[in-house]
This record gives structure tokens, C-alpha cells and sequence, in this order.
């Protein structure tokens, strides 16, 4: 009996570093007939990638975060996965190298994570499954402040007219914001006047 899943939209988002291992969890997800947007392999030449990407961003109903060293340092990824932590669409975590704990933000680490670096077949049908349930939202674990060995947390609330701003806007102030340190960006919706 054929089964129909729910359709996603999947943003991958990964550090340049990593773009090897991004074509090949974008490979196993179209196999998979997960629909997923790759910036290497979805921009093409003459494209304004800014635009590009802040339509895919706008369009994903899910995020897949590949988490490295190197995506850990990008300002631009950074700015991705804020994005939709702040628009509450789901966002799944997979490791693609080894970090070390504390080096994770405090915000990713309260999310289920996927491990596809020590079983990367057994890793990406898990993410294929989580992609495929009905009921896929951003798991946060329970983690207490205090447990944060390590982290010293800034925060934000921004109170934006979120119809005035646009995508990349959001994108860019977020970038702006995580490059000064601030992990903790929260934003709340004004009324319009």
C-alpha cells in the first residue's frame, strides 16, 4: 500500500566546509521524495542569491541544520537557524562532525539532534522519518539554565512590525545581532501604527 506523507519543504542550511556532505543528505532526501532546497545546487548563475535564499527560507516549512565546527562559526548559517527558531517552524538538528558539547549554542542544544557522522545511513532514515511524521516540531529538551556549563547567554527581545520587514531584513538583523555574541533573540509582533 502506498503511503502519502506530508508534503515539507526542507531548507538545508550548512557552512561551505560542509557542502559535500550537504549534497549527499540532500541526495538521500530526494530519493526519499522529501522536497529539500540546497543553496549550491538552487542558485544558479546570475541569481540574486540574498532573494533566493530569503524566498526559500520563507517557503521551507522545515529547517534541517547540519551542524559542524565550521557551521557553527558561519554568521550566515547562524542566521538561518534563528530564523526558524523565531518563526516557530520546525528545525532538526543533524551532526555532520564531531562538536563538542559546550561548544553548542545554547538554543540548539535544548533541540533533538541526529547523528550522522558515526552511522550516517542509520542518521538519515531517522531524519527521514522525523521528516515524514505528522507531527514534526522543534523538540526542546528541558534544560536548565544552570546546566549550561560554559555559557554566558546575552538576550534580545525585538518588538518588530514583522508584515514591515521583510525576510532578509530579519535575516540580516539576526546575522547582525549573532556576530556581537547574542545567542538568546526573541521577537515580538507589534501592532501596526
Amino acid at each position: 500500500m502506498d503511503r502519502k506523507f506530508p508534503m515539507r519543504k526542507v531548507f538545508i542550511s550548512y557552512a561551505q566546509q560542509d557542502s559535500s556532505v550537504a549534497r549527499r543528505v540532500s541526495e538521500q532526501l530526494s530519493k526519499a521524495d522529501v522536497q529539500n532546497w540546497l543553496y549550491e545546487r538552487d542558485i544558479q548563475p546570475g541569481d540574486d542569491w540574498k532573494e533566493q535564499t530569503a524566498r526559500a527560507l520563507r517557503d521551507s516549512t522545515h529547517g534541517l541544520f547540519l551542524l559542524s565546527p565550521s557551521s557553527l562559526k558561519s554568521p550566515a548559517v547562524s542566521a538561518e537557524w534563528q530564523y526558524f527558531l523565531i518563526q516557530n517552524k520546525p528545525l532538526l538538528i543533524a551532526h555532520v562532525l564531531d562538536v563538542h558539547p559546550e561548544e553548542i549554542p545554547w538554543r540548539l542544544a535544548r533541540i533533538q539532534q541526529i547523528d550522522l557522522v558515526h552511522n550516517f545511513n542509520k542518521g538519515m532514515r531517522t531524519l527521514i522519518d522525523a521528516l515524514r511524521s505528522e507531527d514534526t516540531l522543534v523538540q526542546q529538551r528541558n534544560v536548565p539554565d544552570s546546566a549550561r556549563v560554559g555559557h554566558s547567554r546575552a538576550s534580545v527581545t525585538l518588538e518588530l512590525n514583522l508584515k514591515e520587514l521583510d525576510t532578509q531584513q530579519l535575516v540580516d538583523l539576526i546575522t547582525e545581532l549573532t556576530d556581537k555574541g547574542i545567542e538568546d533573540i526573541r521577537v515580538v509582533q507589534v501592532a501596526e501604527g
